[in-house]
């Protein structure tokens, strides 16, 4: 960004902080006393002394202390939307940006930019889409999963997996879930199960299986779904093993399996 290197009053500057939760007053401080020490990244300000990008280190300048401070200040003035992509697409790779900051964020980006889907908001911040999807997750998320989320007691991980789950009833389970010292690994796959049981089960008289082996495996029945079939299996399995090591042949086999079947 181009412009040119001023000291201001740090009170004339006009900040509008991103983030829910700046830190403590000693995080702010170390990470001002920090800066000062090693001003490696500039504080970014507009003609209109807007601040674009510092406003942690201002914080914390203040807290030190400090009246003055050298920013980098633009050549060109910047209206609200572009100092949120600026702002955003700086701050959303550091680690002290939480989820649910990255998540307001990109709404707002989008709020300001009727036009955008998830595409183009990811070329802004230089994310990878898929990435984005997981920040905008929360927007489908119930009341208590978003405050978990600004509250930092859930990360945006857990809340893209929660997202998935379309009532109410199985995101409270998921959040509790969570609450209980489950993984992002664990949510997912609970939340598999759930959408699985909310879908009407698909079924056919006859589920035939093909192998590279030549073999074809054919489950047949009175309208068998999949999770039937993989059972039946298992118990198939069971028998052939057992009729295998009583020293039965296959022909032999068949001829118990039909009459235990009958007798049943």
């Amino acid at each position: 960004m181009e412009g040119k290197r001023t000291r201001l009053k740090i009170a004339d500057l006009k900040r509008r902080p991103m983030r829910q939760h700046s830190g403590t007053e000693e995080e702010l401080k170390a990470l001002a006393q920090s800066w000062l020490e090693r001003p490696v990244h500039e504080i970014i300000v507009c003609p209109s002394r807007k601040v674009v990008d510092g406003h942690r280190r201002l914080a914390g300048l203040e807290l030190l202390g400090q009246t003055e401070v050298d920013v980098l200040l633009t050549n060109e003035e910047l209206d609200e939307k572009a100092v949120l992509e600026v702002g955003l697409a700086t701050a959303i790779h550091r680690a002290d940006l939480s989820g649910f900051d990255k998540f307001q964020a990109c709404v707002k980006l989008l709020e300001l930019n009727p036009g955008w889907q998830n595409q183009e908001l990811a070329r802004c911040v230089k994310l990878d889409p898929s990435t984005v999807t997981r920040l905008l997750s929360p927007s489908k998320c119930v009341a208590e999963v978003m405050d978990a989320l600004r509250e930092n007691k859930i990360a945006i991980s857990d809340a893209y997996e929660i997202s998935k789950a379309v009532d109410r009833e199985d995101q409270l389970r998921l959040l509790a879930l969570k609450y209980s010292g489950a993984s992002r690994e664990v949510l997912a796959a609970q939340g598999r199960k759930q959408r699985a049981a909310d879908k009407p089960a698909v079924r056919a008289a006859k589920i035939r299986c093909p192998l590279p082996s030549g073999c074809t495996i054919t489950v047949t029945g009175h309208d068998v779904t999949l999770d039937e079939a993989i059972e039946s299996l298992k118990e198939a399995i069971k028998a052939m093993t057992k009729a295998r090591d009583t020293g039965l042949d296959a022909k032999t086999a068949q001829a118990v399996w039909r009459d235990v079947a009958k007798a049943s």
